[in-house]
Formats: structure tokens, sequence, C-alpha cells
């Protein structure tokens, strides 16, 4: 099924945020825990990253950036959704949304961008080097295996659509929202940590403060 998560990357540390979202956080572990489980990880760099086991997690009516970005600095969100090639990155402040960069993959446009607000300068080298990837890739033809029916339904909720791995050129643009992210904090989904750059993690155990009309989506969450 590949990654449908989201992910954010703050300057608080894992207690602060424990305590603005009012969580409850596991025992302390030196690596990043299996990533079908919310986290949260304090790197060597000064970030930290709240890993969420749903796409999209990270907005104002599921869980509000706004409280993840410490006074008079930023954080940014990254969204991840495989099954329909949908890819976003979003910089916040405490009291606005700055700018963000999307990609829909599962359109007519294999170069689909949308922008809202200005991004940052660098945001152009990297689009530029992905769009010369994508334009010059060599497509091999691979025979693939019909898209589950689970993540058809899942697509049809959301608005997108799916197409079997393989089924056509790689999707290299998808990647801009993540390397843009990358940039500025150091982590991307899909890799692994190199050593020394986590400094502590905690497993994300519940959430003590959701009301009634979103405990659904909290349960999803923490897979429960």
């Amino acid at each position: 099924m590949g990654f449908n998560i989201s992910y954010l990357a703050t300057r608080l540390s894992a207690a602060e945020l424990a305590s603005n979202y009012r969580l409850k956080l596991g025992p302390l572990d030196p690596e990043f825990p299996n990533s079908a489980k919310p986290f949260i990880a304090e790197l060597s760099n000064g970030w930290t990253i709240w890993w969420s086991q749903e796409p999209d997690s990270f907005q104002l009516n599921k869980i509000n950036p706004h409280l993840a970005c410490k006074q008079g600095q930023h954080c940014y969100v990254v969204s991840v959704a495989e099954f329909c090639m949908h890819s976003k990155v979003t910089k916040y402040t405490p009291i606005s949304k700055r700018w963000s960069v999307s990609h829909c993959g599962d359109g007519q446009d294999p170069e689909h961008l949308k922008i809202t607000g200005k991004p940052p300068k660098i945001f152009a080298k990297i689009r530029d080097e992905v769009f010369e990837r994508q334009r010059n890739q060599i497509v091999d033809a691979v025979k693939v295996d019909a898209v589950p029916d689970e993540l058809k339904a899942i697509a049809e909720r959301t608005g997108g659509s799916v197409k079997p791995l393989g089924s056509g050129p790689v999707d290299h643009v998808f990647d801009i929202p993540m390397l843009l992210g990358r940039h500025f904090f150091d982590f991307i989904y899909g890799q692994g940590a190199e050593k020394g750059t986590i400094l502590r993690c905690f497993e994300v155990l519940d959430n003590t403060s959701a009301d009634p009309s979103k405990r659904r989506f909290w349960r999803r969450i923490f897979g429960r």
C-alpha cells in the first residue's frame, strides 16, 4: 500500500508538544519505532518530528498545526498519500499559513503543482531539477497487479483515484513537497535516520483532550 502518513516539523521539544496537545507519551526510545505507529522524535539538529498514521492529520479541524509553532518561529507540515500520489508541504506561523506546495499525481498533468502564498527561493531549484528528471526518465513496460478494492474505496472517499504500481512513468514530481521540507529540517519519510541524528524518540500513546466529535479521528491516528 505504501506510505499514507503525515508529519510535522517543529522547534518545540517532545515535552512541549505533549503539553500543548495534551498527549500521553510512551517510554523513551533511542530509535524510530515502527512507522505504523505515531511517534515524536527529537533530532540532533534542533527539530522535532511528529509522525502521524494518516495523511492530512495536521489541519485546523483535526490537529491544529499552529499550536506546534514556538513563539516567534514556525513549523512545517508534510502530507504523503502514495495510494493516490498526493503530497503537500505547508509552512505555518503561530497565527497564519504562510505558503504551501502540493502535487496531485492522479490527474492528466504529470507536472501538476499547486502553490499558495510565496514559497522560498529554493523551491524553484528543487522544482527545476525534478522536472528535468521527470522529462528524461526511461519508462519500461511492467506487468502490474490490479489495484486493491480497499484502496479504490479510500480514493473515492477522498476525491482521488489510484493507479497500479508500474502502470506508467515514475512520478518524480510527487517528491517535490517532501524534498522542500527536507531542505529546512533535514528529515524525509521513507529513509532511515543516520546514526547520531536522533536524540530521543517517544511513541504517542493517546490524546487526552479530544472532544467526542474528534474521537473517531484520534482512534485512527492511534490505531485503535
